[in-house]
């Protein structure tokens, strides 16, 4: 397992690899700081990508990374106040057909040998 702390300033995200996956969690703003790095690592694909939630800080690149990579499963919270940057994630998904999947409290990511709480 390798564990990548991108720095962007603030709402840093996190790649996780682990048997032969890539999972993001958060993009960081919309500066495009994450998505350089990722592809300069080579990365061309996000097995699971997870929104931990609607601000700016933490998703303000999503739009981006949804229209750059391949993403497999996509995780957020549904939300009752929508934000613009919330807007422009769910857009890229929907112009992809990707669905976005809201996890429970109780549910579990199983990447090969690991497991996301």
């Amino acid at each position: 397992m390798k564990i990548h702390y991108i720095d962007v300033g603030q709402g840093d995200p996190e790649l996780i690899q682990v048997d032969g996956k890539n999972i993001l969690i958060d993009v960081g703003s919309s500066d495009n700081k994450t998505l350089n790095y990722l592809k300069s690592i080579g990365i061309t694909t996000l097995d699971y990508v997870i929104a931990t939630h609607p601000h700016e800080d933490h998703i303000g690149a999503m739009d981006d990374a949804v229209n750059n990579f391949n993403i497999g499963t996509f995780y957020a919270l549904q939300v009752t106040k929508t934000t613009k940057t919330f807007e422009n994630m769910i857009n890229a998904l929907n112009a992809k057909n990707l669905k976005m999947t809201v996890p429970n409290t109780e549910d579990n990511i199983v990447v090969g040998n690991a497991t996301l709480t």
